[in-house]
C-alpha cells in the first residue's frame, strides 16, 4: 500500500483490510512512547525510499526501526524504549501485540480476530500492585482472573528477579497466604498505596534503590524568537510534568516503605507468638513422652522385683531369655530421652531470648523509633509545590503558543514575552533542583534507614528460624522416641504376660483392674529377699503394675494429642518466611 500510495509505483499485488492493523500498531506505539516506531533519517516524508525499505524488510518480531545517520544502517528493536513510561507488566503485554500487528510477513500477520481477542484478554485482566522492598519499586502484575498463585509468583519473579521459592509476601500486616488453587479474581484488592510487599527471604540485598532520572532541561538562549520559544516552552512543560510525576512516585514509595516496616513488625510479633505456642506444645509432648518412659521403667523395676521375690527357678532358660529381652527393651532409652530433654531446654532458652527481645522489649519498634520522620512527608507538600510550578510553566507555554500564532508582538508584549521566558527558566530550574537536591536525597536517606532496619530485623528472623530448626529436630526425635516407646511398651507387656502365664508361675487376682478404679502408684512392700511373697503382697504388686500401665497409656495418648495439635497448627514454620534449611546451610 505504501508503495502504491506514497511512491506512486504500479503494484501487481493486492492488499486487504488488515493493513489497518499496521496503522493501529503505529498509533499504539506513538501513544506509548511519544515517537513513531519507524523513523528513517530526515523523516518519512523526505526519505521515502528508506521508509519503503522499513515497511518491506522489517524483521519478524521487530516493533521499531530507526536510522540515525544518512545512509546509515537501520537499528531494529523488539522492545519498547527505556523512556517509555508504561509499567513493566503492561509493556510485557503490549510488546507481543505490537509485534503481531506490525508484522510484514503475510503468513505471520495477525487477523482482526486475533487482535480483538488479545485486546479483550488484556482488558479483562486483573491488576495486582506489588512493592519490591529491596529496590523500593512499585510494580503492576497483570493476571488473568483464572490464574493461580503459582502464575502470580512467576510474574513477580520476572519483574523482581526473586525466585518463587524465595518470595515472601506481606499484605495488611499478615503474610499473603492464599490457596494455590484459588483464582486471582478472589484475591484481596490492592492499590498503589496499599500493595503486597514482596521481599527475598534468603538474601537481604538493599543496594539499589530505584528512582526516575529526569530528562535534561533545554538550553535557554538569550535571543528572542517566537518560533523557537513556543517549542522550548513545550519541552520545559514536559520536563516539569515528568518532575511532578516522579515527585509523586517518590512520595508514594516512601509511604509504602514506612508501611512495610510496620507490617513486618506485626508479622514478626505474630510469628514469635506462634512459635511460643509451638514451643509450649512441644514441651507438653516431650514431658508426656518422658513420663511414659519413667512409668515403663517403674513397671520394669516392679516386674523384676516380683520375679526375684517369687522364687522363680532361675535355671529356666526360657524365663531367663525373656528377662534379658525385657532388659534390652529399656536399655539406653533413659539416656536418649535425656538428650531430647536437654535439646528441648536449649530450644526453650533460645525461644525465651527471642520472645523477650521481640514481644517484651519490642526491640523492632525501638529500632524504628523516630525513623518515621525521615524522608519526605505529606506535610512537606512536595507534590503540591511541584504542581504549582507546573501550572506556571504550562501557562507560559500556552502564552508562547498564542504569541507564535500572532507572528508579531507590540513592544510591550515583546517585553512581557522576554520576562515570561526568564520566569520560565527560573521555574524549571526551581522544580528540577527541588527534585534532585531535596526529594531524591530524602528518598535515599529513608531507603538507607529502611535497609539498615530490615537487615537487623532479619537477624532476629534468623534467630526465630534457628528456633524452628531446633523445634523440628526435637519434635522428630520425640516422635521417634514416642513410636519406639509405644512398641516397647506393647512388647514389654506381651513378654511379662507370657512369663506370668507360664506353667512355672501363676499369679492370683484379676488381670485388669476394675473399670471404675484407678489404683494409685505404690511402691512394692518392704520385705526381705528370703521371705516368699504373700497373697496380699502379690495383689498389691499387681495393682501397682496396673496403675503404672494405665499411666503409661495416658502419657502416650497425651503425647499423641500434642502431636496432632502441632500438626493442625501447621507444624514448625515461619509461614512462608525464612526457611529452616536456608539457615541450616547458610
Amino acid at each position: 500500500m505504501y508503495e502504491r500510495a506514497v511512491l506512486r509505483r504500479p503494484m501487481g499485488k493486492s492488499f486487504k483490510a488488515t493493513v489497518d492493523l499496521w496503522s493501529i500498531g503505529v498509533t499504539f506505539y506513538h501513544v506509548a512512547t511519544g515517537s513513531l516506531p519507524f523513523r528513517p533519517y530526515g523523516g518519512a516524508r523526505r526519505n521515502k525510499e528508506v521508509m519503503f525499505k522499513i515497511t518491506t524488510e522489517k524483521p519478524s518480531g521487530a516493533i521499531s526501526g530507526i536510522q540515525h545517520t544518512e545512509d546509515g544502517r537501520l537499528e531494529w528493536s523488539r522492545a519498547l524504549p527505556k523512556t517509555c513510561l508504561l509499567s513493566r507488566g503492561f509493556k510485557d503485554l503490549l510488546t507481543p501485540l505490537l509485534a503481531g500487528i506490525l508484522e510484514c510477513d503475510s503468513m505471520k500477520m495477525w487477523t482482526f480476530e486475533m487482535f480483538f481477542e488479545e485486546v479483550t484478554k488484556i482488558l479483562n485482566m486483573d491488576i495486582i500492585h506489588i512493592f519490591n522492598i529491596s529496590t523500593a519499586t512499585s510494580l503492576r502484575i497483570y493476571v488473568n482472573p483464572t490464574d493461580t498463585f503459582a502464575n502470580v509468583q512467576e510474574l513477580v519473579a520476572v519483574q523482581t528477579d526473586i525466585p518463587a521459592a524465595r518470595q515472601e509476601m506481606i499484605f495488611d500486616s499478615y503474610h499473603f497466604a492464599v490457596s494455590h488453587t484459588d483464582p486471582a479474581s478472589t484475591y484481596p484488592k490492592t492499590l498503589p498505596d496499599n500493595p503486597i510487599i514482596v521481599l527475598d527471604n534468603v538474601h537481604t540485598d538493599f543496594s539499589r534503590a530505584e528512582h526516575r532520572e529526569l530528562p535534561k532541561l533545554p538550553r535557554f538562549g538569550t535571543s528572542f524568537s517566537l518560533d523557537n520559544d513556543a517549542p522550548l516552552a513545550k519541552v520545559c512543560a514536559s520536563v516539569v510534568w515528568d518532575c511532578q510525576r516522579s515527585t509523586a512516585a517518590l512520595l508514594l514509595q516512601q509511604n509504602v516503605m514506612r508501611k512495610a516496616v510496620q507490617w513486618f513488625i506485626c508479622v514478626m510479633s505474630r510469628e514469635t507468638e506462634q512459635l511460643r505456642t509451638d514451643t509450649h506444645l512441644l514441651g507438653i509432648k516431650v514431658t508426656h513422652s518422658d513420663l511414659a518412659l519413667r512409668r515403663l521403667l517403674d513397671e520394669h523395676m516392679l516386674h523384676s522385683k516380683m520375679l526375684d521375690r517369687m522364687g522363680l527357678d532361675t535355671s529356666s532358660s526360657d524365663i531367663q531369655g525373656k528377662r534379658i529381652e525385657l532388659q534390652q527393651l529399656v536399655d539406653g532409652k533413659r539416656e536418649y530421652m535425656q538428650k531430647i530433654l536437654d535439646e528441648y531446654a536449649n530450644c526453650e532458652k533460645q525461644m525465651k531470648w527471642v520472645e523477650e527481645r521481640i514481644l517484651v522489649e519490642e526491640t523492632l519498634k525501638e529500632l524504628w523509633k523516630d525513623k518515621d520522620t525521615v524522608g519526605t512527608q505529606e506535610k512537606d507538600r512536595s507534590v503540591e509545590r511541584t504542581n504549582y510550578v507546573l501550572d506556571k510553566v504550562v501557562a507560559t507555554y500556552l502564552q508562547f503558543k498564542k504569541d507564535k500564532s500572532l507572528k508579531r508582538l507590540s513592544y510591550n508584549e515583546e517585553q512581557i514575552h522576554k520576562f515570561e521566558k526568564q520566569k520560565l527558566s527560573a521555574n524549571c530550574i526551581k522544580a528540577v533542583s527541588a527534585y534532585a537536591d531535596e526529594f531524591v536525597p530524602k528518598f535515599k536517606h529513608l531507603y538507607a534507614e529502611v535497609a539498615r532496619w530490615f537487615q537487623k530485623a532479619f537477624l532476629y528472623r534468623q534467630k526465630l528460624a534457628k528456633v524452628v530448626n531446633l523445634l523440628d529436630k526435637v519434635s522428630t526425635a520425640s516422635d521417634q522416641m514416642a513410636g519406639n516407646l509405644q512398641q516397647s511398651v506393647q512388647k514389654h507387656h506381651r513378654i511379662v504376660d507370657s512369663i506370668f502365664s507360664s506353667d512355672s508361675l501363676q499369679l492370683q487376682g484379676p488381670s485388669q483392674p476394675p473399670s471404675d478404679v484407678t489404683p494409685p502408684l505404690s511402691a512394692p512392700p518392704s520385705v526381705t529377699p528370703a521371705e516368699p511373697l504373700s497373697q496380699t503382697e502379690v495383689v498389691q504388686l499387681q495393682a501397682s503394675v496396673r496403675a503404672v500401665r494405665d499411666e503409661i497409656k495416658l502419657s502416650i495418648a497425651e503425647a499423641e494429642e500434642s502431636t496432632k495439635l502441632l500438626r493442625q497448627l501447621g507444624g514448625f514454620s515461619l509461614e512462608n518466611g525464612i526457611h529452616v534449611e536456608d539457615v541450616a546451610h547458610g
